[in-house]
């Protein structure tokens, strides 16, 4: 038996399917015709998460957004655009619900849980999708999940 993260047991939460919605690299002609070492990345990070409380579902997406830099920070003319996108059952759903005024609102441990198996899962695709381009597989950072959902 798994054991309870807040007031989410990770037993409840299946993860069905994950789709590569976007998968864009780029490296512009100057960069392809001189090559520059990067010294790193800015990284843009979105989110949209949304409920099927009857089907006991729910999907979340990830976008990001990379720019590679050099040591002053400059573009040195090579991206990516990435959109992922996860499927979800949530046993007992309802158990993680919250009702006021006639809406449904899904508690910050429901969410935050669905953002770290996303966020997890994202790394390691990302890492393999990018490892044979010019980036040479990207490494997401470790973040802090509830910061990252409270912040928003």
């Amino acid at each position: 038996m798994a054991h309870k993260i807040g007031n989410v047991n990770p037993d409840d939460i299946n993860l069905l399917k994950v789709n590569l919605l976007k998968l864009d690299v780029d490296a512009s002609e100057k960069y392809i015709n001189s090559p520059l070492e990067s010294s790193g990345l800015k990284i843009e990070m979105g989110h949209n998460i949304a409920f099927d409380f009857n089907g006991n579902a729910a999907r979340y997406r990830l976008f990001f957004n990379f720019i590679s830099v050099n040591d002053d920070q400059e573009d040195i003319g090579l991206s990516a655009e990435i959109a992922l996108e996860f499927h979800f059952k949530i046993d007992n759903i309802q158990h993680y619900v919250e009702t006021k005024k006639n809406q449904k609102n899904v508690g910050l441990p429901l969410a935050a849980s669905l953002m770290n198996i996303s966020y997890a899962t994202s790394r390691g695709i990302i890492l393999e999708k990018t490892q044979n381009t010019f980036f040479n597989g990207i490494i997401l950072p470790i973040i802090d999940s509830t910061k990252f959902l409270l912040d928003l």
